[in-house]
């Protein structure tokens, strides 16, 4: 079934699918013609066969059954070679024409045969052939044609075809014959000729629209992937912009950040550098991969202004790409990467200073452009966002250690003067009905304030050991005792700054009421004479006495006053 499928003319074989379009029609109108010959000559054979039988005439079977097997050959044949099958069936309507006109002249159907023959021709093969099949026939009509002319009978006829012996018949023969075959040949020829040409341009036209189509199919794909690379640096952005609100430390951040940048972008190397103190050098302070840890190792730097796309991009305080890195002059060619072929520079800026640059480098030439530098700098801009976070959050973490620091020493020198102040304070309480064990449980724990310890407490049990919740008890009660105790120092420090300011507003009050300088004094003795620590107090205005001269106290219970000639003195 599959075999009888393949001679339909619509199912071309590959010998011919890869020849002209124009061949593939001549093809399948060869294969239509064979087939309907093969079909209908068949039954003009058995037709022949039933005549010739009747009238017991073999002369014609020969030639008639060498013709149908032509036929059925060419059919049948059709994987072989498409101008091998057509030029034997040419050949066999050839042999039948020339077969034919020998036999009868221009008596018989042998015009119509070489007419058949030459228009065949002309829709089978190109017109090279068809002219060359168009020669062949006329030269064969004129061969038979003085063959008939000269008395020469090929078949041997008798009189009755003498119409075939007169040279005025033959010539009138031809040019009919000649001009009906050249009139059919060369519009068959001319008309297959234009389908060729439509065809070929039909052919370019599709080469032109697949062209372009796999050049829009290359274009979108191309677009496809960069919108993906674009949609993966923005996700890489986001992800580098969370980052960075979660991590405080800085060293950290860095390497998160070229680690993400490295990784997700799917690029060669990635490295992070820092302006030292000095301002004249770039320390590469995070880089990607093995060649990043070993030059971080080395202690890789770069001088800011020098022959490096990181120094001239720090200095110059912009991106700067190398789309083909081996020939970009400002470049520093590191030996840890040999396989760059193209590097981008993008700046750290704060408040329009450059706090250092992001290195960027690639395997592959080309790989950047402006779209990348716009979102390599959105990324570069929140690094020096955090970094100044970073540095914000460790100052004010050595400010919180400076301050708890100064606590934990104000809370120290509190109650060590609390403590110079009433005597070492100490408590004990013992339980009256618990007995005396020495085999008992003991523990010595601390009592801090502000992380600083204050005193201890000493705890005794008649039990052989504390279980957990005794232990979460006592860090309880321990905790509030230190706080209690702390509010009562503090309480006790806020009565005596009270006693003062009331002593303070009681001088101010005397001063107020005094019309003299003596009854200032006076005042002012009396009130600092109530100090527990003072014994004993005098007051002297002397203004023309320089330092150095010693104030002499007046007699006990005197006071004098010179009116200006001399030093007031009071004691108290």
């Amino acid at each position: 079934m599959v075999y009888w499928k393949r001679l339909l003319p619509q199912n071309t074989p590959d010998s011919v699918a890869s020849l002209s379009r124009l061949t593939i029609l001549r093809e399948q109108i060869f294969q239509t013609g064979s087939l309907f010959a093969a079909g209908a000559g068949s039954l003009a054979y058995i037709g022949l066969l039933i005549d010739d039988f009747q009238r017991n005439n073999w002369s014609n079977f020969p030639v008639a059954t060498l013709l149908m097997f032509i036929i059925w050959l060419v059919t049948l044949a059709r994987l072989a070679p498409y101008y091998l099958r057509a030029a034997t069936l040419m050949l066999g309507i050839y042999v039948l024409g020339t077969w034919a006109l020998l036999q009868s002249g221009l008596e018989a159907n042998a015009l119509l045969i070489l007419f058949a023959f030459s228009v065949l021709s002309a829709l089978f093969f190109n017109v090279q052939l068809s002219i060359a099949a168009l020669a062949l026939t006329l030269g064969t009509f004129v061969f038979m044609g003085i063959l008939w002319c000269n008395g020469i009978n090929p078949a041997g006829a008798t009189g009755l075809y003498a119409y075939s012996t007169d040279p005025h018949n033959w010539w009138i023969a031809g040019l009919l014959f000649f001009f009906l075959v050249s009139l059919v040949a060369v519009s068959i020829s001319v008309l297959l000729n234009e389908q060729g040409k439509a065809m070929q341009r039909q052919d370019q036209l599709r080469s032109a629209l697949e062209a372009e189509r796999a050049t829009l199919e290359q274009r979108i794909h191309q677009r496809t992937g960069d919108i993906e690379r674009r949609l993966v640096q923005i996700q890489t952005a986001a992800d580098i912009s969370r980052a960075i609100a979660s991590i405080l430390d800085p060293q950290q951040l860095l390497q998160e950040v070229v680690d993400l940048l490295q990784s997700r972008t799917d690029l060669y190397y990635v490295g992070l550098f820092i302006k030292d103190e000095t301002g004249k050098n770039a320390i590469l302070r995070a880089g990607s991969g093995q060649a990043g840890q070993h030059m971080i190792a080395e202690g890789h730097h770069l001088v800011i202004g020098g022959s490096s796309m990181i120094g001239w991009s720090i200095q110059n305080k912009k991106a700067r790409i190398a789309l083909q890195a081996e020939q970009d002059s400002i470049r520093f060619r590191n030996p840890h990467l040999p396989e760059t072929r193209s590097e981008l520079a993008i700046p750290i800026l704060s408040h329009q200073e450059a706090l250092g640059a992001l290195s960027i480098q690639s395997v592959e030439p080309d790989a950047f452009d402006s779209y990348d530098i716009i979102i390599f700098q959105s990324v570069a801009d929140s690094l020096s966002t955090a970094l100044e976070n970073a540095q914000l959050f460790r100052q004010s973490q050595e400010d919180l250690e400076e301050i708890q620091a100064l606590n934990r020493q104000y809370t120290q020198q509190a109650w060590e003067d609390l403590v110079n102040e009433s005597g070492e304070l100490q408590y004990s309480l013992s339980a009256p009905t618990q007995p005396d064990q020495e085999d008992g449980a003991s523990l010595h724990l601390p009592i801090t304030l502000r992380e600083q310890v204050i005193g201890f407490i000493d705890v005794e049990s008649g039990q052989a050991e504390f279980d957990e919740k005794d232990l979460e008890s006592l860090e309880a009660i321990l905790a509030q005792t230190a706080v209690a105790l702390e509010n009562a120092r503090l309480i006790k420090e806020t009565q005596q700054h009270a006693i003062q300011m009331d002593r303070v507003n009681s001088v101010t009050s005397a001063f107020t009421k005094a019309v003299t300088i003596e009854d200032i004094l006076k005042s002012a003795l009396s009130e600092l004479g109530e100090m527990p620590a003072i014994n004993e107090i005098s007051v002297r205005l002397a203004p023309q006495i320089t330092p150095d001269v010693p104030l002499q106290p007046p007699a006990a219970g005197k006071s004098r006053h010179d009116n200006g000639s001399g030093p007031a003195e009071v004691k108290a």
